[in-house]
């Protein structure tokens, strides 16, 4: 198994929690919005290639805090 190391100057993302919504038309609403947002943001790249910096995300960056979350970070036994 292979694994990347950071370098020390940088901090790790935390991850973001968001609330749930209280309801499913609500939910909708969020994924739509959300896809719009991505999609303006990838007009703009498209637009101004040269003033979009790419940013490594690893999978610490963005896994989650419960316990089956975890799971898989469980080293395997020999």
């Amino acid at each position: 198994m292979t694994e990347t190391i950071s370098p020390a100057d940088t901090q790790p993302a935390e991850s973001p929690h968001l609330a749930r919504p209280h309801t499913d038309a609500a939910a909708l609403r969020a994924i739509d919005e959300a896809t719009k947002h991505l999609h303006d943001r990838a007009l703009k790249i498209r637009a101004c290639p040269e003033l979009h910096k790419p940013k490594l995300v690893l999978s610490e960056h963005v896994r989650g805090t419960s316990i089956l979350a975890k799971v898989d970070q469980v080293p395997a036994a020999d």
